[in-house]
């Protein structure tokens, strides 16, 4: 038997959020009566109390678990993440459902590594031990998670942005004043509360900086015609010297200097925009 999906619980101010982006919103009806720490704690109580001697009530404590945590009032301790998976995996265990048993164990454990699995809780023989032990969590795969734009994300009570990738979690928002925006229990390949992320903005070329290599790309082509206009009024100097008259000389050694100074000169531009565009530009 499959758990019942938990929805997300989202207080008003998101709510809001999302009207106003068009989100679609996760916000279950039944959290109109938001659930603290006593109220969650006396449902796991009552859960690991009728384990093994109830199975109703085991049950009914188990679904009050499920149905307190999407709303929580509270962030979560990583012993009472612990808790709430350890009740999951037994409900999953009475269910007949090993993948879901063997893997919300391993949430446990991750959460909470020094506890023991009590005698009382799951006797010694009951092959529920086996399962609390079956998945290797040493090295753990996670995913990562874009960050909120403002608060943080706790998982399993301890602040994070990456989630398990082969076991559950419990995931919650929470918002600057570390008060809980939204809380979900979520399996592998489930979505995420919603909560507002910031766009990681790609470079972008500055309009200036665009300019200037433009700019210094230009004048360096400039540079180079000029400069090579220069050589070939030197080159026709020397070579024609004898059949000119000194005038024409002068004059042509006048127009071959003139340029090798403006070709100096846009090549001095050309140097000048080609620094200023590589500060400008993003790399």
């Amino acid at each position: 038997m499959t758990h019942p999906v938990l929805r997300y619980r989202v207080v008003p101010v998101f709510l809001a959020l999302f009207a106003v982006l068009g989100l679609p919103s996760t916000a279950n009806a039944a959290c109109d009566l938001p659930v603290g720490a006593e109220e969650l704690h006396g449902a796991l109580a009552a859960g690991e109390a009728a384990y093994g001697n109830d199975v109703d009530a085991f049950v009914a404590a188990e679904r009050r678990v499920s149905a307190a945590v999407p709303c929580l009032l509270q962030p979560l301790t990583p012993a009472d993440a612990a808790r709430v998976h350890r009740i999951v995996a037994l409900r999953a265990y009475v269910e007949r459902d090993p993948p879901r048993t063997v893997a919300a164990f391993a949430a446990a454990r991750v959460a909470e590594p020094t506890y023991t699995l009590p005698l009382t809780l799951v006797p010694e023989g009951n092959p529920a031990r086996a399962d609390y032990v079956a998945v290797d969590v040493s090295a753990p795969k996670t995913l990562a998670v874009p960050p909120p734009t403002s608060g943080g994300l706790l998982f399993d009570g301890s602040p994070g942005l990456a989630r398990p990738q082969a076991w559950p979690t419990i995931v919650q928002v929470i918002t600057p004043d570390q008060s809980v925006a939204a809380s979900a229990y979520v399996w592998p390949g489930d979505p995420l509360p919603l909560y507002a992320t910031a766009a990681t903005p790609k470079p972008t070329k500055n309009a200036a900086g665009r300019t200037l290599a433009f700019v210094g790309a230009g004048s360096a082509l400039a540079a180079g015609g000029v400069y090579l206009a220069a050589f070939v009024v030197a080159t026709d100097l020397r070579s024609n010297a004898g059949e000119m008259s000194r005038e024409e000389g002068e004059v042509l050694q006048d127009q071959a200097n003139g340029l090798v100074l403006t070709s100096a000169g846009l090549g001095v531009v050309a140097l000048g925009s080609g620094i200023a565009a590589a500060i400008s530009l993003p790399w």
